[in-house]
């Protein structure tokens, strides 16, 4: 990028925020550096101890190393943090890692977690790009710098992730992102980990030749997976075939399934029990974490036998009067296509059986 160039982006960088300021909460400056430090890190975070390694996925990631965008994308408990871990602990590139939350979702506070989280490969980068990069002057400019410092300190390139990117909604924390993807500065590697695919330029980094892509169907476990994950139980031998139908190879519903039948006194290893870890996990992160219109749409979605473009549009549409679900929202659960039926797809069986339980729990009068 020329100085040109960085001129001119910096000067639309503070013109932008200047008049788009008021529409976004602020971090309070000078933020502790204890709450930074809970999400920005310079290492992935840690990989469960049964997780098995999946060869075909981290071939695909690592196929392509001239392309500086990568995006895994699939809904949620499709082990996309847990592939994109193991694929760089595989790795000796060095990595800074932020997990999104609410608090980043706008461009300041977002800009100034990823430049602290950038800055750990090389405390001593701040000195100097300047302490700019952890106040309310901090721009898009600010952070190209901080990576370009960093990358030339450690003398090689670094992998810069960002988890949860469907946290962010705010413009202006998208608009941090598309400048990212539209200009990864040399030696960085930008890894997106989420559960949609956000509007950020995505598409003209394909037309590029830059961006890597995993989708929801290609992080599905292949039968062979399965096959391995089965023989590593350490309780009663699990089926991998009953696995397979039980879960869709939806990686969530395979793991619950290794630690149920490794649990004690586990007699049943395809998740048939009620109160086991599968239903305490479905209810915690998929019904208790969705908003009010998702819970809706699975209270009707997981008693019907399959799902269609068609049929999601009919359900979508009949809000009584509420903002309509999006079709990001349908992209953050579950729902995988059926291999026998093109243009049909359903709930793993294992979720349908959770959800069908817990509404029937809720709603006695729920059962169709």
């Amino acid at each position: 990028m020329t100085t040109m160039q960085t001129s001119s982006l910096s000067q639309r960088s503070l013109a932008r925020r200047a008049s788009e300021r008021s529409l976004s909460h602020r971090e309070p400056h000078g933020a502790s550096p204890h709450r930074l430090a809970k999400t920005a890190r310079a290492s992935p975070p840690p990989v469960p101890m049964h997780a098995i390694r999946r060869m075909r996925l981290e071939q695909l990631l690592d196929d392509h190393p001239d392309q500086r965008v990568i995006l895994v994308r699939g809904p949620v408990g499709a082990g996309k943090t847990v592939l994109v871990s193991q694929w760089v602990r595989a790795h000796a590139q060095p990595c800074a890692w932020l997990s999104i939350d609410a608090s980043h979702d706008n461009d300041i506070a977002l800009l100034r977690h990823v430049v602290e989280a950038v800055e750990q490969l090389s405390p001593d980068a701040d000195a100097v790009v300047g302490r700019s990069a952890v106040g309310d002057d901090v721009d898009e400019v600010v952070l190209w710098d901080v990576l370009n410092v960093v990358t030339h300190r450690l003398g090689t390139s670094i992998t810069l992730v960002l988890d949860d990117v469907h946290r962010l909604s705010d413009p202006t924390a998208l608009h941090v992102l598309e400048f990212l993807v539209e200009h990864p500065p040399d030696g960085v590697l930008l890894v997106l980990i989420t559960r949609h695919k956000p509007r950020i330029g995505l598409e003209r980094a394909r037309l590029r030749g830059d961006l890597v892509e995993i989708t929801p169907a290609t992080l599905r476990f292949e039968r062979a997976e399965i096959d391995t994950l089965a023989s590593t139980s350490t309780g009663p031998q699990l089926d991998a075939a009953d696995l397979e139908r039980t879960t869709l190879g939806w990686a969530a519903g395979l793991r619950l399934a290794h630690l149920e039948a490794s649990a004690p006194d586990v007699v049943s290893p395809a998740l048939r029990e009620s109160d086991g870890l599968a239903s305490e996990y479905i209810r915690e992160e998929l019904i208790d974490a969705s908003p009010a219109d998702v819970r809706s749409f699975l209270a009707v979605s997981c008693w019907l036998p399959s799902l269609s473009d068609a049929l999601c549009t009919t359900l979508l549409g009949d809000r009584s009067g509420r903002p309509p679900l999006t079709r990001p929202d349908i992209e953050a659960l579950p729902i995988l296509p059926i291999a026998s039926r093109p243009g049909a797809f359903r709930h793993p069986p294992v979720l349908t059986r959770v959800l069908q339980e817990e509404y029937r729990r809720r709603d006695p009068g729920a059962a169709m």
